[in-house]
């Protein structure tokens, strides 16, 4: 890992460690084109489980790389709680550079059946995904980094680390990797309204003006969820300052159409606290699986082709070192 890499993932820890309890609450189990695209994630990873569970001989791994809140451990507990579970899953091992992300997925374990926890092996690890431990071939071990995630791993060179780093975890061991997306074909239609949702979270989109509340002093509450379908170019929020009072009501944000355009064509989401985030184009995350999962089987898959009503903005790159997956996709 590069020195100006190491430097953006310390950066990034203090920033994860700050949000990781608002962006729980506020977006992602908030927002619903985000919780849509978490259930598409869901029920295909549930589809690919039952694949390799009606294949197989070997019990399944599944790594979660960025585990948050601990999403997908809490998923497959309650899909066990429900009497649906026929996979032949036998440990969910759950990967974050955020401590304190980590402390809220060790507080939903707590609070889990301990017998589920105990069947599912369920375990969380302080740790980075640019240095993914080497899978055995005892299990087929599953590695998935969800929900946008590469684009918020320190730009182009780390997006790229993971996918070397996914690769020399599960080839050896016949193993999947598997990376959900955004696309920045959609940025005008779902980005933009995302993280003007979110800016309790992660401050005002540098897409937004005027800027007299983007210090630190002063927390952004917007006023509704954007979702896609909403066309305004206005955002109005409440203003509250460091002692959680009142500082401005209904204020009004208009996007920059000079700054807009600059995102639809980089990708770039940036906001005055700091946050930044990638929506990679498909020519990009394309250019990646030839470079770094090339002599793999591997798939690229525009989600709306999988599930245009959950899932109509985002991406797949998947690595199939073992051709499991050909009944799928």
């Amino acid at each position: 890992m590069s020195i100006n890499l190491d430097k953006q993932v310390n950066r990034d820890i203090l920033l994860w460690d700050n949000i990781a309890d608002e962006s729980e609450k506020s977006v992602l189990s908030g927002h619903p084109d985000i919780i849509a695209y978490e259930n598409f994630e869901e029920q295909l990873l549930d589809k690919i489980l039952m694949e390799l569970t009606e294949k197989g001989n070997k019990p399944i791994k599944l790594v979660d790389i960025c585990t948050g809140a601990g999403r997908i451990p809490e998923h497959y507990h309650n899909k066990i709680m429900n009497e649906e579970f026929p996979f032949n899953l036998n440990h969910i091992h759950g990967i974050d550079i955020s401590k304190r992300a980590l402390e809220m997925a060790e507080s939903k374990l707590s609070g889990m059946d301990e017998d589920i926890v105990k069947r599912l092996n369920m375990t969380f690890e302080l740790g980075s995904a640019f240095d993914l431990k080497e899978e055995n071939d005892l299990s087929i071990p599953i590695l998935v980094n969800l929900n946008n995630s590469i684009g918020t791993l320190q730009g182009y060179e780390g997006a790229q680390q993971l996918f070397i780093s996914m690769r020399k975890a599960v080839e050896k061991a016949n193993g999947i990797g598997i990376i959900s997306c955004y696309s920045n074909n959609y940025i005008e239609d779902y980005a933009l309204n995302i993280y003007e949702s979110a800016m309790q979270v992660t401050g005002q989109p540098q897409w937004l003006e005027p800027t007299n509340y983007t210090s630190s002093e002063y927390k952004m509450l917007p006023k509704e969820l954007k979702a896609f379908g909403n066309l305004s170019k206005d955002t109005y929020c409440d203003i509250y300052d460091q002692n959680g009072l009142l500082a401005e009501e209904d204020y009004k944000l208009t996007r920059a159409p000079t700054k807009v355009r600059a995102v639809n064509i980089t990708g770039n989401i940036k906001t005055y606290r700091g946050y930044s985030s990638m929506w990679y184009s498909p020519l990009i995350i394309n250019q990646w699986i030839n470079s770094h999962w090339n002599g793999c089987k591997t798939y690229y898959i525009e989600t709306k082709d999988l599930d245009e009503k959950l899932a109509p903005f985002g991406q797949l790159a998947i690595l199939d070192c073992g051709n499991h997956l050909n009944n799928i996709f």
